[in-house]
Protein backbone atom coordinates (compact mmCIF):
# COMPACT_ATOMS: atom_id res chain seq x y z
CA UNK A 1 0.00 0.00 0.00
CA UNK A 2 1.25 3.60 -0.92
CA UNK A 3 2.20 5.95 2.03
CA UNK A 4 -0.36 8.76 0.50
CA UNK A 5 -3.11 5.97 0.38
CA UNK A 6 -2.16 5.03 4.11
CA UNK A 7 -2.02 8.58 5.21
CA UNK A 8 -5.69 8.98 3.48
CA UNK A 9 -6.95 5.78 5.56
CA UNK A 10 -5.55 7.37 8.83
CA UNK A 11 -6.88 10.65 7.93
CA UNK A 12 -10.66 9.71 7.39
CA UNK A 13 -10.64 7.15 10.90
CA UNK A 14 -10.16 3.96 8.64
CA UNK A 15 -6.95 2.36 9.95
CA UNK A 16 -8.16 -0.86 10.06
CA UNK A 17 -8.75 -0.98 6.23
CA UNK A 18 -4.64 -0.97 6.54
CA UNK A 19 -4.90 -3.92 7.64
CA UNK A 20 -7.63 -5.62 6.13
CA UNK A 21 -8.05 -4.11 2.77
CA UNK A 22 -4.18 -3.68 1.22
CA UNK A 23 -3.94 -2.09 -2.47
CA UNK A 24 -0.99 -2.95 -4.51
CA UNK A 25 0.67 -4.40 -7.71
CA UNK A 26 2.76 -6.40 -6.91
CA UNK A 27 3.44 -10.67 -7.41
CA UNK A 28 0.94 -11.53 -4.87
CA UNK A 29 -2.12 -10.81 -3.59
CA UNK A 30 -4.27 -10.98 -0.15
CA UNK A 31 -5.93 -14.50 0.01
CA UNK A 32 -6.45 -14.72 3.83
CA UNK A 33 -5.31 -13.41 6.80
CA UNK A 34 -5.68 -14.78 10.29
CA UNK A 35 -4.26 -12.16 12.76
CA UNK A 36 -1.35 -13.13 14.92
CA UNK A 37 -1.56 -16.61 12.56
CA UNK A 38 -0.84 -16.20 9.29
CA UNK A 39 -0.91 -14.53 6.11
CA UNK A 40 -1.46 -16.33 3.13
CA UNK A 41 -0.61 -14.63 -0.29
CA UNK A 42 -1.42 -16.40 -3.54
CA UNK A 43 -0.30 -15.25 -7.23
CA UNK A 44 -1.03 -11.87 -8.90
CA UNK A 45 -2.42 -13.44 -12.25
CA UNK A 46 -2.33 -9.86 -13.89
CA UNK A 47 1.20 -8.79 -11.90
CA UNK A 48 3.03 -6.76 -14.60
CA UNK A 49 6.26 -8.44 -14.39
CA UNK A 50 4.58 -11.63 -15.45
CA UNK A 51 3.39 -15.07 -13.36
CA UNK A 52 5.01 -15.32 -10.03
CA UNK A 53 7.25 -18.83 -9.99
CA UNK A 54 5.76 -19.43 -6.88
CA UNK A 55 1.36 -20.05 -6.45
CA UNK A 56 1.55 -18.87 -3.01
CA UNK A 57 3.30 -17.74 -0.31
CA UNK A 58 2.54 -18.39 3.47
CA UNK A 59 3.78 -16.16 6.24
CA UNK A 60 3.87 -17.40 9.74
CA UNK A 61 3.04 -14.92 12.18
CA UNK A 62 1.65 -16.95 15.29
CA UNK A 63 3.71 -20.24 16.53
CA UNK A 64 6.44 -19.03 19.23
CA UNK A 65 9.62 -19.95 19.71
CA UNK A 66 11.25 -22.97 17.56
CA UNK A 67 7.83 -23.68 16.20
CA UNK A 68 8.13 -21.08 13.45
CA UNK A 69 11.32 -22.16 12.82
CA UNK A 70 10.22 -25.91 12.39
CA UNK A 71 7.37 -24.32 9.89
CA UNK A 72 10.03 -22.71 8.16
CA UNK A 73 12.48 -25.80 7.58
CA UNK A 74 9.52 -28.37 7.40
CA UNK A 75 7.85 -25.90 4.50
CA UNK A 76 4.59 -25.38 6.30
CA UNK A 77 5.43 -21.18 5.44
CA UNK A 78 7.56 -20.24 3.21
CA UNK A 79 8.53 -16.73 5.50
CA UNK A 80 9.63 -16.14 8.82
CA UNK A 81 8.62 -13.28 10.92
CA UNK A 82 10.86 -12.34 13.69
CA UNK A 83 13.41 -14.99 13.97
CA UNK A 84 15.16 -14.93 17.11
CA UNK A 85 18.83 -14.07 17.02
CA UNK A 86 19.68 -17.58 18.53
CA UNK A 87 17.76 -19.07 15.43
CA UNK A 88 19.81 -16.91 13.16
CA UNK A 89 22.10 -19.50 12.60
CA UNK A 90 20.27 -22.12 11.98
CA UNK A 91 19.09 -20.12 8.78
CA UNK A 92 22.18 -19.26 7.68
CA UNK A 93 23.88 -22.69 7.54
CA UNK A 94 20.77 -24.53 6.22
CA UNK A 95 21.67 -24.24 2.20
CA UNK A 96 17.89 -23.99 0.68
CA UNK A 97 17.70 -20.62 2.36
CA UNK A 98 19.02 -17.53 1.93
CA UNK A 99 19.43 -14.76 4.97
CA UNK A 100 19.48 -11.38 4.44
CA UNK A 101 20.65 -9.52 7.08
CA UNK A 102 19.94 -5.60 6.81
CA UNK A 103 21.33 -3.25 9.66
CA UNK A 104 18.83 -1.64 11.90
CA UNK A 105 16.99 -2.16 15.37
CA UNK A 106 15.32 -5.46 15.04
CA UNK A 107 15.51 -8.39 12.38
CA UNK A 108 11.91 -8.17 10.54
CA UNK A 109 11.54 -10.46 8.06
CA UNK A 110 13.56 -14.08 6.72
CA UNK A 111 12.71 -15.69 3.60
CA UNK A 112 12.58 -18.46 1.32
Amino acid sequence: MSAEYAAKLAQSDRQEMIDRQPVGTGPFQLAEYRSGQYIRLQRHPAYWRGKPLMPQVVVDLGSGGTGRLSKLLTGECDVLAWPAASQLSILRDDPRLRLTLRPGMNIAWAGV
